[in-house]
């Protein structure tokens, strides 16, 4: 019987380490993704971030200069000189690139100074919580706002009132071909992802089910504890405190491959790199700080039960009674190091898992190479644990 409550409540630390898993990303989602007022918290910031501002200015010049059509005016105005002074033509024919270079220069930089300004944190608010506002309403069904989402996935922001400012500037500054700009509602990409669109569904049942599962995490922990053995409470505790860490390290990678599988994919010719990563940094903040901290309560959730439970296997090792011990005694007489190493075998193995996990969840972006590698040397020093001390007693 009591073997049966064990194994119950190892199933049920499982499934409670398999919700929280959901749980955590779903809680983020409602929370700081489709919320909008805690979105437009989480992406202000990016307004004085240096690759969204270049971005912006960028986009918004390429609009301005497209508009006005700078190249044909140039060459437009030029031929009209070259008929009073036909001599002059091939020398003026080759002012036209000049006049263009000079043109987007000095529009860029009216740009540039426009996105660097304090007003720019209000402009992107303002179109940000507009474009949120879209998104959620696409997702729904219901659309609404300023923002669109097209076929492939891409989520964009209007520039409108940013390329208003650039031209008031303009003007303000005596570039005459400024007046001839036109109202313009350019957009900017935000993010993009072809999954985007086939994903509505998805989060709508993480956004309604985030509760749900929030509580079925809960009441998984409470009957894992509930059913195992009287006696093994405290382990119980400590195998869920570990279940849930590894659920967390397991996310934490997820998420890092995730990213990696979005900035290698987001076409270059949408957004920048620069700016892409940016914004998905950004948009993960949350997150990754949400299962961080769920991780570190489940550590130390492990680490008190260890140290406070008396069960018959603690009390053995402490007394260097149990079979590990026996791996360091041997034939022969050991060396303190290999007595210590044999009687704690287990423990030092966990202590390698829990650093493999730390470094897992606390590298800021886990990539494939980082994953492999943390895998390998912690697999290679759990055979090292393990063998060591058989080894060396056997010399």
């Amino acid at each position: 019987m009591p073997r049966k409550r064990w194994v119950t409540s190892v199933i049920l630390v499982v499934l409670t380490a398999g919700l929280v898993f959901a749980t955590v990303p779903a809680l983020c989602l409602r929370t700081h993704i489709l919320a909008t007022d805690r979105y437009v918290a989480t992406v202000a910031p990016l307004a004085a971030d240096p690759a969204i501002q270049a971005e912006v200015a960028e986009h918004v010049t390429e609009r301005i200069v497209a508009s006005i059509d700078v190249e044909g005016r140039a060459r437009d105005a030029l031929t009209e000189l070259t008929r009073s002074a036909p001599l002059a033509e091939p020398l003026i024919a080759d002012l036209v690139p000049v006049i263009v270079e000079q043109t987007h220069a000095r529009i860029e930089a009216v740009a540039s100074r426009v996105v660097t300004a304090p007003e720019f944190q209000v402009l992107w608010i303002a179109a940000n919580r507009e474009a949120h506002q879209r998104l959620i309403g696409l997702i729904t069904g219901e659309p609404t706002g300023a923002a669109s989402l097209d076929e492939s996935g891409a989520v964009t922001i209007s520039t409108g009132e940013i390329i208003a400012q650039v031209k008031e500037r303009l003007i303000r500054e005596d570039v005459t071909i400024a007046a001839r700009i036109p109202e313009i509602d350019a957009e900017v990409t935000l993010f993009q992802s072809p999954e985007l669109v086939r994903a509505g569904r998805t989060i709508n049942v993480l956004d309604r089910g985030a509760v749900t599962l929030t509580w079925l995490a809960a009441l998984g922990s409470v009957a894992a504890i509930a059913v195992a053995p009287t006696g093994s409470r405290l382990r119980a505790i400590g195998t869920l405190g570990f279940g849930t860490a590894l659920a967390m390290a397991l996310l934490a990678v997820a998420v890092g491959l995730g990213r990696a599988y979005y900035l290698n994919a987001i076409p270059s010719d949408r957004i920048t790199p620069a700016a892409a990563q940016s914004l998905i940094d950004r948009l993960l903040a949350p997150l990754q700080v949400s299962l961080r901290s769920v991780f570190v309560v489940a550590l130390l959730t492990m680490l008190v039960a260890f140290l406070v439970r008396r069960s018959s296997v603690a009390v053995g090792q402490r007394r260097g009674n149990t079979p590990d011990a026996g791996y360091a005694r041997g034939d022969s007489d050991p060396e303190p190091w290999q007595h210590s190493l044999g009687r704690h075998k287990r423990a030092a193995q966990a202590a390698v898992i829990v650093v493999a996990m730390v470094v897992l969840v606390l590298w800021q972006q886990p990539t494939a190479a980082v994953v492999l590698w943390t895998t390998v040397t912690a697999g290679l020093a759990l055979v090292a644990v393990e063998l060591l001390p058989r080894f060396m007693t056997a010399q």
